[in-house]
């Protein structure tokens, strides 16, 4: 197989290897194209992989039978079924009582209950994720790199991690996780400096502040648990040095939508890398391209900034690559276009007797080589 690249991207690789880069079959796509079947791609899926899809039940579950003939190893699970449940606390509850056998991301306050269970194993790591604070950088005073300093010197960043990580994430001091490569730490940060904040919105002529809004995510993602907390903990951080903040929220949809649309004056989102790529953080949230496509949060456009990304792609140097991605860097951390929060710890938990199963940095489980004890 041959892939011609209109131009060079030393990510190639780490991008062919994420989980949506599936190949699948040409000859069965092919086919339902001429029947004029293509959304039985999706609701009949063909595949090389362990286990063969058998059965799916809306917002129920999905069932799979073991692959006799698949490829690599022996297939130790007959069956394998996904149980469709969105509750955090009942996926607990069905672990607790031997409903199920796997369940991702438990919650901080349920991690206790579990450590002391000697029937479950529960696994934990550091993770290629950011949560961040954005502004729209197009917009009045949010355009001022000056104003988005002042506000950042307002937020307690170690009192949102004691009441909304509850030890489950690190302070960030990078937009990259310290397990990346690339990463390295910016002493230039700012940090909690009420005073600080306010001589700066002075400088930008905003000495009696002004009104803005935050933009509160309504779901919990490992990067960001409870953004509705983190946004009100902000809210009255903010009061103290004159900013009056509104909060917003919006179904998860049209919070999205809207945000592309770039309707925001800030935003908590975050991210969850694809790769251990470093411009898998990059280029997707800060990039112009990003910008133009409306999914980049801080409406923040700088061609250096993108030159510093293309020079770091033409090169395979690792350490050619790092030089450059330092200096990207060094320019959040100056600019301001967001301002790294944390990075969350991804948890998982499993029956004792469940053996095989390895947590992924990047999310998903892979079941491949899981087995039961009898």
């Amino acid at each position: 197989m041959t892939f011609e690249l209109f131009n060079a991207e030393s990510s190639f690789l780490a991008n062919l290897a994420t989980d949506f880069a599936a190949i699948t079959s040409q000859e069965y796509a092919m086919k339902l194209m001429e029947n004029e079947q293509m959304e039985l791609f999706d609701q009949y899926p063909v595949g090389t992989g362990p286990f063969v899809y058998r059965e799916f039940q809306r917002d129920r579950f999905i069932r799979y039978y073991s692959h006799p003939d698949y490829w690599e190893h022996q297939v130790n699970l007959d069956q394998l079924v996904f149980d469709i449940t969105p509750n955090g606390t009942t996926r607990i509850v069905k672990l607790l009582t031997k409903e199920c056998d796997v369940t991702p991301h438990p919650s901080a306050t349920q991690l206790d209950v579990l450590r002391d269970r000697s029937d479950i194993d529960l696994q934990q790591q550091d993770n290629l994720n950011i949560g961040y604070w954005a502004f729209n950088t197009e917009r009045v005073p949010f355009n001022d790199p000056i104003v988005r300093r002042a506000l950042a010197h307002a937020i307690n960043v170690d009192k949102i991690m004691q009441a909304v990580y509850y030890g489950q994430g690190v302070k960030a001091t990078s937009m990259l996780p310290p397990i990346s490569w690339a990463y390295e730490e910016q002493n230039n940060l700012p940090e909690y400096n009420p005073d600080q904040a306010r001589e700066l919105l002075a400088e930008a002529g905003y000495e009696n502040g002004f009104e803005m809004s935050i933009w509160a995510m309504p779901v919990s993602r490992i990067y960001n648990p409870n953004a509705r907390k983190m946004a009100e903990l902000m809210q009255s951080d903010l009061r103290e040095v004159g900013v009056k903040v509104r909060i917003v929220e919006y179904e998860w949809n049209t919070f999205l939508q809207r945000v592309d649309e770039h309707r925001h004056d800030s935003v908590l989102l975050g991210w969850a890398a694809d790769t251990p790529d470093p411009d898998n953080f990059f280029s997707p949230l800060l990039s112009c391209a990003a910008t133009f496509s409306g999914k980049n949060p801080a409406n923040w456009c700088n061609p250096e900034f993108d030159f510093l990304l293309t020079q770091a792609l033409a090169t395979t140097d690792q350490d050619e690559r790092k030089a450059f991605y330092v200096r990207a860097q060094q320019m959040i951390a100056e600019q301001l276009p967001l301002l790294p929060l944390a990075h969350g710890k991804r948890s998982q938990a499993n029956d004792a007797n469940i053996q095989g199963i390895t947590l992924s940095p990047f999310g998903g489980i892979s079941l491949a080589h899981a087995s039961k004890m009898p």
